[in-house]
């Protein structure tokens, strides 16, 4: 469905445009393909925009243009870019392992998408975009240039479990990682930071040998099952202790605060 209306007065010296657009369900695809010959966009579009602005050109319109704007997609696709791929080939030379094939149709699975945002200076700018594509969860902000058709977007994704299960991005699972979007409309370019990358990957691995050296240390359930007949083994050291030794220990680390238990681990764990 289509609701709206646009009103251009040209009475004056620049003319003056007022907007208010809403699109519902409307196939993305079919759209582009009649307005300006593309195929690289395609799903279920909804779109609501209002704005004003006055210029003698198209250009001087679209610069004066002041308004807002929501957009959502759902069930569609960007063609032209593999983000995944992107992601694949990023992880490989972090690895120093081979790189993935490539893909036999470049295209990005868009399983939903919502933005909002303003118009200023001729830039739909945006500081909240979600999208869920295969394996991520896409959010950050940014915006598409109206006059010069390029786009700037700096997104996080987070690398979801199915990733690893899949064996598309290993163990990347659970990661933060920060890419940009840029260039022109129908042609933009994926830029992974690997040095966030590799900072992710660093922390993530020493945040998880911390908890595990703490919960074995101070009476957790270490992550790791126990091999069989090794659970009620007690260790020579165990063994040693008296039970009046065995309470004071117990005693002193119930007493100890969560952050002097946690400066103990580290000051132990580094020390190793």
């Amino acid at each position: 469905t289509y609701r709206g209306a646009v009103t251009i007065d040209a009475t004056a010296a620049d003319t003056q445009l007022t907007i208010a657009q809403q699109l519902d369900g409307v196939q993305a695809g079919a759209l582009l393909r009649a307005l300006f010959d593309s195929d690289r966009l395609a799903g279920a579009l909804s779109l609501q925009l209002t704005g004003s602005g006055r210029g003698s050109t198209r250009t001087a319109l679209l610069k004066d243009l002041v308004g807002d704007f929501s957009l959502g997609m759902t069930d569609g696709a960007y063609r032209g870019m593999d983000i995944v791929h992107e992601f694949q080939s990023a992880r490989a030379l972090f690895r120093r392992e081979p790189q993935p094939a490539a893909p036999a149709s470049r295209e990005t699975p868009i399983r939903a998408l919502s933005l909002s945002g303003q118009v200023r200076d001729g830039v739909l700018g945006s500081d909240r975009l979600v999208a869920e594509i295969p394996y991520m969860q896409l959010s950050g902000k940014g915006g598409l240039d109206l006059v010069a058709l390029t786009v700037d977007y700096r997104l996080n994704a987070e690398v979801l479990a199915e990733g690893a299960d899949d064996g598309k991005l290993g163990d990347l699972a659970g990661s933060i990682i920060p890419f940009t979007i840029r260039g022109p409309v129908m042609a933009p370019r994926v830029r992974i930071d690997l040095k966030d990358m590799v900072t992710t990957t660093v922390r993530q691995r020493a945040e998880d040998r911390l908890r595990s050296e703490l919960l074995q240390r101070f009476g957790g359930r270490p992550e790791t099952a126990p091999a069989a007949g090794e659970a009620d083994a007690p260790t020579a050291s165990q063994s040693e202790e008296t039970p009046q030794q065995a309470d004071d220990v117990s005693g002193k680390e119930r007493a100890a605060s969560p952050e002097e238990l946690l400066k103990r681990g580290l000051r132990d764990l580094l020390k190793r």
